[in-house]
């Protein structure tokens, strides 16, 4: 399932970007391998993290955080956040994402408009906006 842009493209939504990479292990083997990666993902660098370009005036924007895995390998997590009520609607992660990919569909997730932000306030973006929802029983 994919949305017109405002350039004409079609873009992914949240939920088709949510889906197994096409060089996915064996079923046996993907839940181990899924895993460990996540499981260490705090361990890798910092690739960088991306809200939407004027997330204030929406209210609504993904918030997207990479780690540089291996040689052009990304651990990628998205959460799209609900600044004004509901929180975190949504959330997924890609634990073996090609970094071409990544930057391919980075413009995507982000409404074509992927400003870069600190690892601290994307940190705050979504531990402020659970907290806010906590408050307005959400």
């Amino acid at each position: 399932m994919s949305k017109q842009t405002a350039k004409g493209r079609r873009s992914p939504t949240l939920a088709s970007l949510n889906q197994q990479p096409s060089n996915a292990l064996a079923p046996q083997a993907a839940p181990m391998f899924i895993s460990q990666h996540l499981k260490h993902a705090r361990e890798y660098p910092l690739y960088g993290c991306w809200v939407t370009k004027n997330w204030q005036e929406a209210g609504l924007s993904p918030v997207v955080i990479a780690r540089q895995r291996e040689f052009r390998r990304i651990v990628l997590g998205v959460y799209l956040v609900d600044y004004y009520c509901l929180g975190i609607k949504n959330s997924f992660t890609r634990p073996d994402c090609s970094l071409s990919k990544f930057e391919r569909e980075l413009p995507m997730l982000c409404d074509d408009q992927p400003e870069p932000c600190s690892v601290e306030f994307a940190h705050e973006m979504i531990y402020g906006a659970l907290e806010y929802a906590d408050k307005l029983g959400f």
